[in-house]
């Protein structure tokens, strides 16, 4: 897998899945999964290189308050929050902010057309 952060107008969600931008984004040591999204549910911020390689450890899930979000989108949105080894740091980040093909860390589309993910 590759960090490749979603620009917010990529995806139309109502919420920030990274902080800062997507080519200087910042990504989590921990996502509160029960009170997402809300202004305190990020903690332990790191800078990361989009296209950095990064290994998934395993999934969190859905938090419980994007579930609705994610059920009536009609893109295929990735919103489960991964475990995610980043050269020597755990993050949880946010699955649409991953890709699967070294290609797609290139680009930046994203949603039902983009074949990367």
């Amino acid at each position: 897998m590759w960090i490749k952060p979603h620009g917010i107008k990529d995806l139309n969600l109502q919420f920030a899945t990274y902080s800062g931008s997507w080519e200087n984004p910042t990504f989590f040591q921990q996502i509160n999964m029960d009170t997402f999204p809300s202004s305190s549910d990020f903690t332990g911020g790191h800078a990361i290189i989009p296209g950095q390689p990064a290994i998934v450890m395993g999934c969190r899930g859905i938090p419980f308050r994007v579930m609705p979000c994610a059920l009536k989108s009609e893109a295929d949105i990735d919103l489960n929050i991964y475990e995610v080894l980043v050269g020597d740091l755990m993050l949880q980040i946010f699955g649409c902010d991953l890709t699967s093909g070294p290609g797609g860390i290139f680009t930046r589309g994203l949603g039902t057309d983009d074949k990367t993910r």
